[in-house]
């Protein structure tokens, strides 16, 4: 969602504990084989960056590739992945401002019979996905999309040069704004949301620990 990786770029300094934390996981990420020097170890993982004093490994953006994939969601690039996994731990942390963002466990029922393939990944790492995904959306209708509104003008202009030229391009026949109003009522609100998620992202990332390697 976020492409620029020049907002990933170090904000202020971590602590001695986020330090002393990653050095301890890269020691424990090599595998020295028997005895030898250090200089002979053979990495196997390499940490990637640190997002709120939590560290994100190659290993964990293949992860993610798998449980999106499972959830038929569009992994994108590794660094794709990457910003995607900083910016939820970013999130998580808002989170616990939000009291009433409980995942029923019959929600995330429904959706876990419609999976077919879970290509090996556990199926309490795609529940614990699931309740994550749940958590935003209810995290967005509580800090932002109730909030929004679409304007008659707003609805009107989107409609004119939005709406009306794209289902021309199609060749298929324009119907009445009155037939189509709420339809995009929520686009401009989808719109609007996504914009205003993006201005406070930023400033989440600008005023965070985030440090890409």
């Amino acid at each position: 969602m976020y492409k620029d990786t020049g907002y990933f770029l170090l904000w202020g300094m971590r602590s001695d504990m986020q330090r002393k934390t990653a050095i301890l996981l890269l020691l424990s990420l090599l595998y020295f084989g028997g005895p030898g020097p250090l200089a002979r170890a053979e990495i196997i993982d390499r940490m990637v960056a640190v997002a709120a004093g939590r560290i994100i490994t190659l290993s964990d953006i293949r992860k993610e590739r798998e449980i999106m994939t499972v959830l038929g969601d569009v992994p994108g690039t590794d660094n794709d992945i990457l910003q995607g996994l900083i910016d939820r731990y970013l999130l998580e942390e808002e989170f616990a401002q939000f009291p009433g963002l409980e995942v029923s466990d019959d929600d995330v029922d429904e959706r876990m019979k419609v999976i077919k393939d879970f290509r090996g990944v556990p199926e309490s790492e795609i529940r614990k996905a699931l309740v994550l995904k749940f958590q935003r959306r209810l995290y967005l209708d509580l800090r932002y999309r109730q909030f929004i509104l679409a304007s008659n003008e707003e609805i009107r202009t989107y409609y004119e040069t939005v709406f009306v030229p794209e289902v021309r391009q199609r060749g298929a026949e324009v119907p009445e704004l009155e037939k189509v109003t709420e339809s995009i009522r929520q686009n401009v609100i989808e719109e609007k949301l996504s914009r205003e998620v993006e201005a406070s992202m930023e400033a989440l990332r600008m005023r965070s620990n985030v440090e890409i390697f």
